[in-house]
């Protein structure tokens, strides 16, 4: 195996392990406000729940994409990857309404209820720790992919500057003046 196939899987590797780290981190905080609050309160914990089943479930639809791309099956890699992105997009928005969340929870300790402050935990750190790990899982295999050199390169890739600024001075002629009246 070549270097470029242990990038590859290094890369990839690295962006699993941090979606799982995220979702770990996303049920760490349901556990522990779970574990100091009363039962009873639910909504303080639903979108760090929420967030870490979308993370799951994103994986899921990951291994859908990848076995179909593997497989060839055009039609089951572009439903793989719809689902894939919808919930990616679901994690974004419930780490965020869970970070959100947390900068009440200071509001809600100083009204007399303890429990969301009585933790050693620091959730602000989590959140933004989850959605940072959340957002180098999805940059980073694009850049990586973004920089592979091009074997086939069109004709109008090896275009002159020359060639360019001839084309876009014939366009710049041929547009018609704005007319607002």
């Amino acid at each position: 195996m070549d270097c470029k196939k242990y990038c590859n899987r290094f890369i990839f590797g690295l962006c699993f392990l941090s979606l799982i780290t995220a979702g770990v981190l996303q049920f760490f905080m349901t556990y522990t406000l779970d574990d100091q609050c009363d039962p009873n309160i639910h909504v303080v914990t639903t979108g760090s729940t929420v967030a870490g089943c979308a993370i799951v479930t994103s994986m899921f639809f990951n291994m859908w994409w990848v076995a179909a791309k593997r497989r060839q099956h055009d039609t089951m890699r572009r439903i793989g990857m719809l689902l894939w992105s919808l919930s990616l997009c679901a994690v974004l928005a419930t780490i965020g309404a869970s970070l959100g969340q947390v900068q009440v929870y200071q509001i809600l300790s100083d009204a007399g209820d303890t429990c969301l402050t009585s933790s050693d935990v620091d959730f602000n750190t989590i959140q933004y720790v989850s959605l940072a790990l959340v957002i180098f899982s999805i940059v980073v295999p694009h850049v990586f992919l973004s920089m592979k050199p091009k074997d086939n390169a069109s004709a109008e890739d090896n275009a002159s500057a020359e060639d360019l600024t001839e084309v876009s001075e014939n366009l710049i002629k041929k547009t018609t003046p704005l007319n607002f009246l």
